[in-house]
Formats: structure tokens, C-alpha cells, sequence
């Protein structure tokens, strides 16, 4: 008799699941606790006994810093025993929340990483410290799948980042941190800020360690918006985007090179007098506030209205684009329509 291979693919996997005897592993590695493990945690069998012994060690600690909140579900806690500077009554901590979670999505019982997720949106994270909290959200999610409870928690997600602006600096478009509150004390700025003196507090600096947590936070942030069909997050697009072209600082990516497309969309940037400063999907798209007292015209506004300052800067990064960059989303003969367009607006607008 001729086996089929779905039915010889099936068999494989049933002798490979057989041979991995997970309660024998269970009560090697947890004693009494076994039940727990076996149901929950992924077992690992391996040569070396000492990777094997260390994975499942892990899986241990894991286990031994859940705190049980009640009705609230559980946390995992940073330390075993209490510390001063945890954040009462439950002992939270939020500097190491992404590595709990990137530990416990694995889990097949879900509510011990989503409960520890829901509990730190809903006041047990007081930015003690910075995390990145939104990007280990949505690992969970690329985990289990559930996409509702990714984005139950949207709306707390876009607060706590938007929170942080209290250590963002507009003008370097950087975030900064002194090393204490970035879970790093005694390093090199907080000790040169003391000159060498001590070095437990003090020593802003735009860390790489904040500023790459709010990337990653931003991103995810955005793609939990994006699945959960919102686009109040995206206020609106402005002409100014296109100014990082003119130094050719994008890379050549067609992940970048899509936000051409926006240049000749009638709904969004490309207008019948020109490039538009500011999409008419903005909210105060066209809306005048200033005037000039003596005459009642308006005054300048960048909220829609065609600038050949900004226009310019745009044509220029076009050039870069089609000169060294390789896309087939604009077209030259775009670029010569928008320079003749410039021409005529100069004169139309002033």
C-alpha cells in the first residue's frame, strides 16, 4: 500500500510530538509545580544539557515573578522582593516589561502577558522609566493574533506615548533622558554632569536608548492604528515632507519612495494653481487666521496655500529622485510640469 505525503507528513510530525515527553521534562525541571509548566510553557529538548537546563531555568523565574493582583489578573515583577522604588501596591516596574513580554508571549495560556499588557495601559506605569512598551504589544499580537485586544488598548497607547513629549526637544527632533530614569545610573553623562563626583542623578542627553524606544513605539503605535481602521492619528500631510529629498537623505527603498505618490493626488497635494502646502484632508486646510490690520488681506499662511519657497525645495528633491534615485512612481514628465506650474504661480501668488 502507497502512503500519500500528507498522510507521511502527518505521521513525521505525530512521531516528533511523541518524542518529546514534556511530563517527564515537567517533573525534571519543576518538581510539584510540573502541571503548570506542562500545560503552558514551550519545551525545548536539546544536546546540550547545559542550554537545556539554562531555557528551562528561565522558564522558572518567569513563573516565580508572576504576582497574582486579584481580579485584576496577573504582572510579572521586576524583583523578587520588594524594592523601594517600585511603584505601589503591586510592585510595578516598567523598564523591563518589554523582556517579560518578550518572554511570556510565547506562553499558550494568553492572559498572563495580556493581563500584565491591559494592567500597565491602565495605571501601572507611571514612566518610571522609559520602555518601549507599544513595540512589545504588537510582538505580542504577531504571536497570538488577537487583534482585537491589540487594539483595546489603542487609545492608552497614544496617550503614554504622547506623554513623553515632556523629554522631547522639537528643535534636534531627539528625545533626552537623564541615565537614572533610563534604568542606566552612573554612566558617563550622569557622572561628568557631577564631575566625577557621583553620578546617581543628572546627565540629560539625548540617549540612544529612549530615542530608539520611541521609534520603535511610534511604528507600532502606527500599525496598531492602521489595523484598527483609524487614521485620526495622521492629522494631515505637508509639503514640507518632501524636504529630506533635496538632501537626499531617504534612502532608495520603495517603503519611502511611496510618499511620491502623495505629489500627484489631486485629493492630497497636487492642486489646480500648484503644489499645495498642506493636504485638503487637514481639518483647518485653507482656514485664515491672520490679517493685516491696515488693509483686512490675508496674511501668509502654510496650511494650503501655494508657496514657490516650499515648491522649490520640493522640485529639488524631485530632481534627486529622478536623478539617483531608482522608482517608477514619478515620472520626468511630471518634474517639467511642475516647474512650468512654479513659473505661473510666482506670479499668481504675489
Amino acid at each position: 500500500m502507497k502512503l500519500s505525503s500528507s498522510i507521511l507528513v502527518g505521521l513525521v510530525a505525530e512521531v516528533s510530538l511523541a518524542a518529546l515527553d514534556t511530563q517527564a521534562l515537567s517533573r525534571q525541571y519543576f518538581g510539584n509545580d510540573a502541571p503548570w509548566f506542562q500545560a503552558r510553557i514551550p519545551f525545548f529538548e536539546i544536546s546540550d544539557k547545559q542550554i537545556q537546563d539554562v531555557y528551562h531555568h528561565r522558564w522558572g523565574l518567569y513563573r516565580a515573578h508572576q504576582r497574582d493582583l486579584g481580579q485584576g489578573g496577573y504582572i510579572s515583577t521586576e524583583f523578587l522582593d520588594d524594592v523601594g522604588w517600585q511603584l505601589e501596591p503591586w510592585a510595578s516596574l516598567n523598564d523591563a516589561t518589554g523582556f517579560h513580554l518578550g518572554e511570556g508571549r510565547w506562553l499558550k495560556d494568553r492572559r498572563y502577558a495580556q493581563d500584565y499588557i491591559n494592567n500597565m495601559y491602565t495605571g501601572l506605569n507611571d514612566r518610571h522609566f522609559t520602555d518601549y512598551l507599544a513595540d512589545s504589544t504588537y510582538s505580542q499580537y504577531l504571536v497570538d493574533g488577537d487583534q482585537a485586544a491589540l487594539t483595546s488598548n489603542l487609545n492608552a497607547m497614544i496617550n503614554l506615548f504622547n506623554q513623553w513629549n515632556d523629554h522631547l526637544d522639537t528643535g534636534k527632533g531627539l528625545y533626552y533622558i537623564e541615565p537614572l530614569p533610563d534604568a542606566t545610573e552612573y554612566t558617563i553623562s550622569s557622572i561628568d554632569a557631577s564631575g566625577g563626583q557621583d553620578g546617581f542623578t543628572g546627565g540629560d542627553a539625548f540617549r540612544p536608548t529612549i530615542n530608539s524606544y520611541m521609534w520603535a513605539n511610534a511604528i507600532a503605535v502606527a500599525k496598531i492604528a492602521d489595523l484598527a481602521g483609524r487614521s485620526d492619528p495622521i492629522r494631515g500631510r505637508e509639503l514640507a515632507g518632501y524636504v529630506p529629498w533635496m538632501f537626499g537623505m531617504p534612502d532608495n527603498s520603495d517603503k519611502f519612495n511611496a510618499a511620491w505618490k502623495q505629489l500627484t493626488n489631486t485629493n492630497e497635494f497636487r492642486g489646480s494653481s500648484g503644489l499645495r502646502t498642506v493636504g485638503p484632508t487637514y481639518q483647518y486646510y485653507m482656514r485664515q487666521y491672520r490679517y493685516d490690520a491696515p488693509t483686512g488681506l490675508c496674511e501668509c499662511q502654510w496650511n494650503g496655500p501655494v508657496w514657490p519657497y516650499q515648491v522649490t525645495q520640493v522640485l529639488l528633491g524631485l530632481a534627486n529622485v529622478l536623478n539617483t534615485y531608482t522608482q517608477s512612481i514619478i515620472r520626468v514628465q511630471f518634474g517639467q510640469k511642475a516647474g512650468k506650474k512654479t513659473r505661473l504661480v510666482e506670479f499668481k501668488v504675489y
